[in-house]
């Protein structure tokens, strides 16, 4: 579809606002998609620094003047901490995919997982790269504007 250049101009008025504000968002049949959170991995286990977590991902980014996302990503809370012995670092369930980042022109979709059990002593120690997974979606070409 060929979005009118005033249209496009518009959405680019609103991309601050908009996370997910794309080409094509602002039509006459746009319809407002509020944000929706996914839901909350299971805790991780209790860190030996007495703190457990849990993640989330976007599941569906707002479009067309809908509720933009407000909330975190992830929590913590205190808990009792076990530190006996040697542990190997051991990851919880991955969330699942976010909503891909645009509808054209090639975006990423983002799944996470907590540490579900942090290693100690002389155990294999957790990776930060092993907590993001990410893949490619929606490559296809965008629209053209007619002027």
């Amino acid at each position: 579809a060929e979005i009118p250049r005033g249209l496009r101009q518009s959405c680019r008025a609103h991309e601050e606002e908009i996370a997910a504000v794309e080409l094509g968002d602002c039509g006459p049949d746009c319809v407002p998609v509020d944000c929706v959170f996914g839901d909350w991995s299971p805790w991780s286990d209790c860190s030996c620094s007495g703190v457990r977590s849990q993640k989330r991902v976007v599941t569906q980014y707002p479009r067309c003047g809908g509720v933009p996302c407000a909330g975190a990503l992830e929590r913590t809370d205190k808990c009792d901490a076990d530190c006996g012995g040697d542990r190997d670092c051991m990851y919880g369930e991955w969330t699942e995919y976010s909503a891909c980042s645009t509808t054209c022109g090639g975006g990423k979709s983002e799944r996470v997982r907590t540490v579900k059990q942090y290693s100690q002593g002389s155990g294999t120690a957790c990776k930060d790269e092993q907590l993001h997974d990410y893949r490619l979606c929606n490559n296809e070409e965008c629209p053209v504007a007619v002027d």
